[in-house]
């Protein structure tokens, strides 16, 4: 099993799986463009995620995430709040 690893210290929590960098931070790589299965999040607040890659792919996710840990009000986006494991 390979794991990502994932951390934010935005205050909206997002998550960007693009791979950036360099000295005009353009993007070099996507991180669902390796075999990973597990990625690990964890937000400034130490809160930590555990969300598996197939499941981001099904959901059809673009390039970012938010970390939640309740659910939305309307239920759009990627529901993380079901993934968090410490908080």
């Amino acid at each position: 099993m390979t794991v990502q690893c994932k951390a934010t210290a935005t205050e909206t929590s997002e998550i960007d799986f693009r791979c950036t960098g360099g000295t005009k931070g353009g993007i070099y790589d996507h991180t669902f463009n390796h075999p990973i299965d597990i990625i690990f999040c964890v937000n400034k607040e130490l809160k930590a995620w555990v969300i598996p890659v197939k499941d981001l792919k099904e959901s059809k996710v673009g390039n970012t995430i938010r970390l939640r840990t309740e659910p939305t009000k309307n239920n759009q986006g990627f529901q993380t709040h079901k993934y968090l494991i410490y908080s």
